[in-house]
């Protein structure tokens, strides 16, 4: 990238899978799995791409989830995942200080992708009928207009999808009545 423009504006930093179970069935290598992917592969991703958003007053676009809000049975591993992104980015807002560098943390609720079907060792079984609302869904070329704007504006944190951000401002206000949505959704196969 840089060999060929020269610099970096924006680095968007999105890993988007998976470990599926509830916590007494997950192992360590799922945890690992899990963790290492939406975790540690993102926050390389920014260590590696600061350097050069530093020289031009860049921006960085972090791919959470409203996963990091609340309680998510079966995919425990996930939302922790996601929770630890938002963590990332409040971390960064405040180590970017001075910089110029803008951190965006983009929590989308369900976009159309492959994430439920892939298992935990990242096997793709094309068959496996996808358990979210398809209601809800958003198709994936809207959230990522959505995501380019909020990096653009520099927003720090940005909810989106409107199931999103009622489900989150529920959690925030009233999380008994979400652990009992929740705990009535779908679960993966």
């Amino acid at each position: 990238m840089i060999n060929t423009w020269g610099r970096l504006d924006i680095a968007v930093a999105n890993a988007g899978f998976g470990v599926f179970g509830s916590i007494d069935e997950l192992t360590a290598k799922d945890w690992n799995r899990q963790l290492q992917g939406n975790v540690t592969g993102l926050a390389l991703t920014v260590k590696y791409s600061l350097p050069y958003l530093k020289q031009n007053q860049g921006r960085i676009g972090l791919v959470g989830s409203v996963g990091a809000y609340l309680p998510n049975p079966h995919v425990g591993a996930y939302g922790a995942s996601k929770a630890a992104v938002n963590s990332i980015g409040m971390t960064l807002q405040v180590e970017l200080m001075g910089t110029g560098v803008s951190c965006t943390t983009l929590h989308p609720g369900f976009v159309e992708s492959e994430i439920a079907r892939t298992d935990n060792d990242g096997v793709w079984h094309p068959e496996r009928s996808d358990p979210r609302p398809s209601n809800l869904m958003w198709p994936t070329d809207k959230a990522a207009k959505v995501m380019v704007k909020a990096i653009i504006k520099r927003r720090r944190n940005y909810v989106f999808t409107t199931h999103g951000k009622v489900i989150v401002w529920l959690q925030r206000w009233f999380p008994g009545l979400v652990r009992t949505i929740v705990s009535k959704g779908p679960k993966p196969e």
